[in-house]
């Protein structure tokens, strides 16, 4: 027994136990959750062979229907298909376990089958309309309970009665094997969720809404912070005009599958302003619709502002405590449009791995500290040339390798964005085409 083999149990598992744990909103779970035993396991060069024991077991039936009972027992079956089908196991499963573990004398299984055979179908019936009313729609639920074969449930009910004889022991999660015939069938019958559709199983206040979004639309053409955007012919502005054609960084169903959580509420609140470092405009009072926890913007969501010098900034991104993260970040700047991805600092600028778009096709994808390419990258300029090389602080340096529309290319020492030394032009086919001295012209103070 090796904690390898438990981790291999845990893998098989962890897109059920992230949903279930999420589920546990003011520690209604007394004790250690499966994930914070894993990472302890990862961090620790002592094992504890009980509990190892007990990891090892994780993909085990009885031990996550007992272990997540409380989890189980209330929470909405997911329309996501891999979690659907799980979750829903797990709820049939735990049912037949307490009804099992409430027969006072186990001998009384077998005289018992005929009206435990009625129990399941009611079961099934009422707490599969309970649980899934919402994701099928009354009527195809009405139709598929209608269609039910008492049959297959007396059929199913010695299944049960051999399950409990043999001592719930249970093994690897077969879904096939765990999940009623009858609710795999309404499973396989699914209509698959539409883009405007949003996870039922979280409070209104916890989610996303679409005329919050169009709302926002609507501010980006008006006056803003004494700040007036220029208009199209449309009476769209340029960020408006944009998100309208190209969309959000993400769409609502996104943004609700991946990020709603219990404990973080919507907001829409008045942003502070922010003091940005490197010469960068700081940020005036705007516009936050997102995510919060604990007062402070947690989690995704979306910010509005102007800068000092009049340019509308748009971050669409995730947020620690206040700050930024990642995400996307779109400022209009003398009328153009730019848009960047990837990591963003304390300071609301560009820090990290990220592409940055401007106007023309202009495109730099690399390495960025404080709104400037900063390591390695690969810029597109707008006549299509493609350099290739390492920069710092906003200046190309070290060797380059500069690529033109027609294939050949150029390779060469740079010193503070200036060629210096030789430099050769090579053909398509990597033969040299004719080489070039550079001296490096001195900047005047």
């Amino acid at each position: 027994m090796t904690s390898h083999e438990a981790t291999a149990a845990y893998a098989t598992v962890k897109h059920i136990i992230d949903y279930l744990e999420r589920l546990n909103v003011h520690g209604r779970f007394r004790g250690r959750l499966i994930s914070q035993q894993f990472e302890r396991l990862n961090h620790s060069d002592e094992i504890d062979l009980d509990e190892l024991q007990k990891l090892v077991k994780i993909s085990h039936l009885q031990y996550l229907v007992e272990l997540y009972q409380v989890f189980i027992e209330d929470c909405a079956i997911p329309r996501e298909e891999r979690l659907f089908e799980s979750v829903l196991a797990l709820q049939v499963n735990l049912m037949r376990w307490r009804r099992i573990e409430q027969l006072n004398n186990f001998q009384e299984l077998q005289s018992l089958e005929q009206r435990y055979t009625i129990q399941v179908a009611a079961y099934s019936a009422q707490e599969f309309t309970s649980n899934t009313e919402q994701t099928l729609g009354s009527q195809l639920l009405e139709q598929r309970i209608a269609e039910y074969n008492l049959g297959q449930f007396k059929k199913q009910c010695k299944q049960e009665v051999r399950f409990a004889e043999e001592g719930l022991q249970g093994g690897p999660i077969q879904w096939e094997r765990l999940t009623l015939e009858e609710n795999k069938e309404v499973f396989n019958d699914l209509p698959r969720q539409r883009s405007n559709e949003i996870p039922s199983q979280f409070p209104l206040a916890n989610l996303f809404a679409q005329d919050t979004l169009d709302r926002l639309l609507v501010i980006f053409n008006e006056r803003f912070s004494d700040f007036k955007p220029r208009l199209n012919a449309d009476n769209q502005s340029k960020l408006s005009d944009f998100i309208s054609k190209q969309g959000w960084h993400l769409s609502l169903s996104e943004i609700n599958n991946k990020y709603a959580d219990y404990q973080r509420k919507i907001v829409f609140s008045k942003f502070e302003g922010a003091i940005r470092k490197s010469g960068w405009f700081a940020l005036q009072d705007g516009l936050y619709y997102g995510q919060q926890l604990d007062g402070k913007r947690d989690g995704y969501g979306i910010l509005y502002c102007i800068s000092s010098r009049e340019i509308p900034c748009l971050f669409e991104c995730e947020w620690k405590e206040n700050l930024p993260v990642q995400g996307r970040y779109i400022w209009v700047r003398n009328g153009q449009l730019a848009q960047y991805q990837g990591q963003i600092d304390d300071s609301y600028t560009q820090t990290g791995y990220g592409v940055e778009k401007r106007s023309k096709g202009h495109c730099f994808e690399g390495e960025f500290y404080q709104g400037q390419y900063n390591g390695k990258g690969r810029l597109i300029q707008t006549n299509k040339t493609v350099i290739e090389g390492t920069w710092e602080l906003g200046k190309l340096e070290g060797v380059a390798k500069t690529v033109l529309p027609d294939g050949s290319y150029w390779e060469g020492q740079w010193e503070e964005d200036q060629r210096v030394g030789m430099h050769q032009l090579y053909g398509k086919e990597g033969e040299v085409l004719s080489t070039e001295e550079h001296t490096k012209i001195e900047q005047s103070m």
